[in-house]
Formats: C-alpha cells, structure tokens, sequence
C-alpha cells in the first residue's frame, strides 16, 4: 500500500535541525489550550506524550488537539477493545525521535516493494528527513505509527485529498509494515480496527477507499477478508495514475 510520497524536496533547510536531533521538551505552547483524549494505551506507544502540531510548526503535549479534530478526540482513538488492541497495536503520532526507526524500516527495498513510489536508491538520510517530514506536515491526512512491544513497526494513514470533497466524506487508507512484520496477523488487525474508529469518530466519513499493487494479493486477501468490496478505479484526479492497481472499498454501511 501507499508511503508517504516520494516525491519529497531534496535539499535540506539548514536553518533546522534533523529530525533525529528535534527537541522535545519544554512546556507546550499557550494557544493550543483544546484537549484531545488518549486514543491508544501507553504500554503501546514508547513515551507517547509528545506530538508534531503541522498548524504551530511544533512539538506539542499529546492532551492536545490533533490538526484533524474538531471535537478533541483523536479519529483513531479505539472505541472499544478492537483487533489492534487485542494484537497489541498502538497507533501514536510520530515524534522527532522516532526519526531512526523510521528511516530503518524504510531503508529495506522490500517495504517498497509494492509502494507506489519505487525505492529512492541509495536511501539516504536527507531523503529520509524529507519523507518523515511529510508524514508529519502534510495536509488534511492522518498518519500514525504503528507501535508493537515498545517498538515502531509501521505507518498508517488516513488521506482526505484523495477526493475534493470539503466534508471529508471519502479517505484512502493505507499502511506499509517493515519486513520483518510480514504475516503475523498485524496488517489485518490494522484494516479491521482503524475503519470501525474512522466512522465511528467521524461522522461526515461515508467511504474508506485503498489501492493495491496487482502482484500484492496478500494486501487484496486482507482488505477483502475486513469487509472491502473490490471496485472500479474511482475517478479522482489523484487516482488517474493507477487504473492498473485494484481498488477496494468500505462504505459505512457495510459495517453493520
């Protein structure tokens, strides 16, 4: 499924540090005064206490709003006790620390194997800050880690632009796990647990769209095994340069 795209800025801004070297401490900026509830137990997710805030450009207090609340509840919080929770997944906003393990599992070419974007070679750092960069700043998406026995695993996203529609009434999901996570349950407890929190936290959701590589049918056998129907290629500008990938679909409804 789908990474952050690849199509990132090259060169660096030397006026801010890496990443890896981001600061996070210090007391978290007055005008962000909502709250947003923990969505995911802390044994999940290492020192889940600090989040990137794309609207202050920085690192805020966890308790506070997500760039897509409205109502001071994170969309992935768990409603009840789901797939991800019962297989041990948290789902955690990346931080500025996390910039190595996220580097790490993307610097296997295999993860890329049946990404949309092929496998920048050779993977360096700047382009890797570039990426992580992305999955924190980007614009009407919902990305989190995915976290397993105090480690990072993945990502996993929400994407909202995949159709102009000002309600947010459609999303993509996607997700990519390192190699060594492969076949161990926690890719279908991602696609059966993130869809029941995105509707059940959003209510102007109707749709959760995602596209597959046609050679991934492990991908295919996961997304149809959670309830999503196999369709058309949709007709989204941003869908155009994949009439050749399959295409599935979950509508509210079809979760009963």
């Amino acid at each position: 499924m789908r990474a952050a795209s690849a199509n990132a800025p090259s060169g660096r801004d030397e006026t801010q540090k890496p990443f890896s070297e981001e600061r996070e401490s210090g007391a978290p900026r007055a005008e962000s005064a909502r709250t947003v509830q923990s969505y995911a137990p802390k044994a999940s997710c290492e020192d889940a206490s600090l989040a990137y805030d794309p609207g202050e450009g920085v690192f805020v207090a966890i308790d506070q709003v997500d760039a897509l609340t409205r109502e001071g509840i994170d969309p992935l919080q768990p409603l009840s006790d789901d797939a991800a929770m019962r297989r041990g997944l948290g789902l955690c906003p990346w931080r500025g620390k996390d910039f190595p393990a996220f580097y790490k599992l993307l610097s296997d070419p295999r993860v890329w194997r049946f990404l949309p974007e092929t496998f920048p070679a050779p993977f360096d750092t700047e382009q890797a800050e570039a990426l992580f960069k992305l999955a924190l700043t980007l614009e009407n998406h919902l990305v989190r880690a995915v976290w397993l026995d105090g480690a990072i695993v993945g990502q996993v996203r929400l994407d909202f632009s995949i159709a102009t529609r000002p309600q947010r009434e459609i999303a993509e999901l996607s997700y990519w796990l390192g190699a060594e996570f492969w076949g161990k349950g926690i890719g279908s407890a991602l696609v059966a647990a993130v869809p029941v929190r995105a509707f059940g936290r959003m209510p102007a959701l109707l749709r959760l769209i995602a596209k597959v590589h046609p050679n991934n049918l492990a991908s295919a056998r996961v997304l149809a095994k959670a309830g999503f129907q196999e369709i058309a290629p949709p007709q989204f500008p941003a869908a155009a340069p994949f009439t050749r990938w399959r295409w599935f679909q979950l509508r509210r409804q079809d979760l009963g």
